[in-house]
């Protein structure tokens, strides 16, 4: 049984999961949803997750954000790529799947992934984690796996 499966079948669990996930549907990404619980929830999930699958994810999250929040992570991104020697496409900042793209190329490098990179770890200028745009990227990366697996 894999991480995702184990922590989706203890029941207490899976409950918490339920619920988090009605609270990042109800309104914007980022209200109702505090920085720890994104953070926690966006490790566990995405642990182990094959990088298509987070691609897809990561798309899914950003698609749901505002421009201006995309634009914010964009940002972010751009200077983790830059770093770590991965291309990206400077002129499609609002691009949901492009964004997508970079940061599921950013999983195995040395930033450490989205997760580490907006909680403060990464090269660039330190984590913007307490951002309404970080705190949306995280939860609907998290979000969107846990949906999956829960067949929602």
């Amino acid at each position: 049984m894999g991480m995702i499966e184990e922590l989706l079948g203890d029941e207490s669990r899976r409950q918490k999961i339920e619920d988090f996930i009605a609270r990042y549907e109800k309104g914007p990404p980022e209200e109702g949803i505090s920085d720890d619980e994104s953070k926690r929830h966006y490790d566990e999930l995405t642990r182990d997750l094959p990088e298509d699958e987070y691609r897809e994810a990561a798309s899914d999250a950003f698609g749901r954000m505002s421009s201006e929040q995309r634009r914010e992570i964009a940002e972010k991104l751009r200077t983790e790529a830059r770093a770590e020697g991965v291309s990206v496409d400077e002129s499609e900042d609002e691009d949901a799947g492009m964004l997508g793209k970079v940061a599921a190329a950013l999983r195995g490098g040395q930033s450490g992934g989205l997760g580490q990179m907006l909680d403060g770890g990464g090269s660039g200028s330190g984590g913007v984690l307490s951002s309404p745009a970080a705190r949306a990227a995280l939860a609907g990366i998290a979000a969107h796996v846990a949906k999956r697996f829960l067949k929602r």
